[in-house]
């Protein structure tokens, strides 16, 4: 079984596979805070951890591909509806990364914080995103 990423909003009232599996990007930081002492130099004193931030970036083909991930659309126009409405809504959607083994990686609310796109001259859009933990 192949990696999948899923988009669902409203416990799966919408259901939006990514045709393409892109790389991700994931930032999990802390904030820490650093002191200055006289004596000691500089103290780090562990902080609270802050919100889980992830990107991602690839292409909603215009074409069905034999290659495309299985529920997977070939209609670029149905993701940006997708992803505008809900960020129009101001409402959260599941973001879920399945392991090759079909098991989650990560299944959490997000919010998209950007989302942009470029349409291609064969009919593709190219696209990335910006999610981050929704708490």
């Amino acid at each position: 079984m192949a990696r999948s990423i899923i988009f669902s909003a409203e416990n799966n009232k919408e259901v939006m596979v990514l045709p393409i599996v892109p790389e991700i990007s994931l930032d999990k930081a802390q904030k820490n805070e650093r002191f200055e002492t006289i004596n000691n130099g500089t103290l780090n004193i562990p902080g609270d951890l802050d919100l889980i931030e992830w990107s991602i970036a690839s292409v909603f083909p215009s074409t069905k591909y034999h290659w495309l991930r299985s529920g997977s659309i070939a209609d670029p126009y149905k993701y940006i509806a997708f992803f505008d409405k809900w960020r129009k809504l101001k409402k959260p959607v599941r973001f879920i990364v399945s392991k090759e083994d079909g098991s989650a990686w990560f299944n959490r609310l997000v919010l998209v914080d950007s989302f942009n796109y470029n349409t291609m001259g064969n009919g593709d859009i190219s696209y990335s995103l910006e999610l981050s933990e929704n708490r």
